[in-house]
């Protein structure tokens, strides 16, 4: 099969691609992931530079400028506007590609050139809050993108991920939840650090900088004073109930000053 409009060489390989889906779903906390699928598409993308202004040159005042010129991307297959296709605008692209793998399919646009010439103004016009009659596109051009899909398993979910082949975009990853880490996680990490002098200053003077923090400042009269006392002691006994890694501090204090106390203490 033949592409019958000019694409993109693909530049972002399948195994960076893997790379970088491992990378954020790490990032949401979660550890293990499954890719149940990957397929390797050409999408087709309408590329086109975009100027508009908000006021007329009557309306304008002096040294006022209200324009908006940008490279944009509409997706041919759904009619949005695509911020990662719109990156494709400063790429050359290359001669029609022949599809020789059976893995690699070629979508076929739903909106043509003409009809985005017609859509475009209307989209671009509500997008912006601008005038119909104030919108000018140029450099249109229907092309096909390399790009990688994928179905992830994340905690027996299943999330489409969708990277650009060209420049490393990703999008679908927003769509992952936060997986907060455990206590014990939490407590592997920082013993880590921990093993390394330098932490030890970093978080004593951010566990400092808390505590003082939760007593507020000095300069107070004396109810004021056993207000501010009173309502440091309670954040304190939150931070020390909910933050791991505090406690984790708390607990390292102790322990080092049992030791000193056994070993070098009263006899």
């Amino acid at each position: 099969m033949q592409i019958d409009k000019p694409s993109f060489p693909i530049s972002f390989t399948r195994k960076q691609a893997d790379a970088l889906v491992k990378e954020r779903v790490n990032a949401k906390g979660w550890t293990r992931h499954k890719v149940l699928r990957v397929k390797y598409i050409y999408h087709p993308y309408i590329l086109f530079n975009f100027h508009g202004f908000r006021k007329s040159e009557e309306e304008k005042g002096e040294g006022v400028k209200d324009e908006i010129q940008e490279k944009m991307a509409l997706d041919a297959l759904n009619d949005e506007f695509s911020d990662m296709a719109s990156n494709l605008s400063d790429k050359k692209s290359i001669e029609n590609q022949v599809i020789k793998d059976d893995e690699t399919e070629a979508l076929n646009p739903l909106i043509s050139e003409e009809e985005a010439k017609e859509l475009l103004p209307l989209k671009l016009s509500a997008k912006f809050d601008i005038p119909r009659s104030n919108v000018f596109i140029t450099g249109m051009r229907l092309v096909y993108a390399p790009e990688w899909k994928y179905i992830v398993e994340v905690d027996i979910k299943t999330y489409d991920f969708t990277i650009d082949a060209v420049n490393g975009g990703l999008e679908g990853d927003e769509k992952i939840p936060v997986r907060e880490k455990s206590w014990n996680e939490v407590t592997r990490e920082t013993i880590t650090e921990l093993q390394n002098p330098g932490a030890w200053v970093k978080y004593s003077a951010a566990t400092v900088d808390d505590i003082a923090s939760m007593f507020g400042g000095t300069e107070e009269t004396a109810p004021e004073k056993t207000t501010v006392a009173t309502t440091g002691k309670k954040s304190l006994l939150k931070e020390l109930s909910t933050n791991t890694r505090t406690q984790i501090i708390v607990l390292s204090i102790i322990a080092v000053i049992v030791i000193l106390l056994f070993y070098f203490g009263p006899k």
